[in-house]
């Protein structure tokens, strides 16, 4: 069983709500089987807002699965998720407005350029996009703006995608 530990609070000010935030991540005795087969078990998970954390393990232990069921991209077979407060079974589309979530599987639009994929990109979040923190990364991240995405090697998809989710400002980044 995987269980973090909550940052400790600090303690509120006169002037501050006495409800906490809600954690960005919460997951209560989460569990996702396919057939018999159990891939993720008794999950325990905490994530406060503000913080960073990791799953780690070896090729196979269900971290990915595990993210999928989080972002309601799986079902649960078992267990309680909240994300930012919400279940994400019930939001479907309307989590990754509040949500970033970079995939395993790194896959663009292969016909456009970096620069191209940000228009895009721009005009799906509007003002929320912000072009100049996009474009700080993209030089961070030495992206070639006129680089076409099916020639980009993993790790440069993998920063691209990146570079337009933390862009996008999500509360989230997965």
């Amino acid at each position: 069983m995987i269980t973090l530990k909550k940052a400790k609070a600090q303690e509120p000010s006169v002037d501050e709500p006495s409800e906490p935030p809600p954690d960005a991540i919460r997951a209560e005795g989460l569990g996702r089987r396919f057939g018999r087969t159990w891939v993720v078990r008794d999950l325990d998970l905490e994530v406060p807002l503000g913080s960073v954390t990791a799953l780690l393990g070896r090729n196979g232990i269900g971290k990915s699965t595990t993210i999928q069921v989080l972002l309601g991209l799986l079902p649960a077979s078992e267990g309680r998720v909240r994300i930012l407060g919400q279940d994400p079974s019930k939001l479907g589309s309307e989590l990754f407005q509040e949500v970033g979530y970079v995939s395993e599987k790194r896959e663009l639009l292969e016909d456009q350029s970096v620069s191209g994929l940000a228009r895009i990109v721009t005009e799906i979040y509007g003002q929320r996009f912000d072009t100049d923190r996009f474009e700080e990364l993209r030089k961070r991240f030495e992206l070639a703006p006129k680089a076409r995405c099916k020639n980009l090697s993993k790790g440069q998809r993998a920063r691209l995608l990146l570079a337009l989710a933390i862009a996008a400002r999500p509360k989230l980044l997965v």
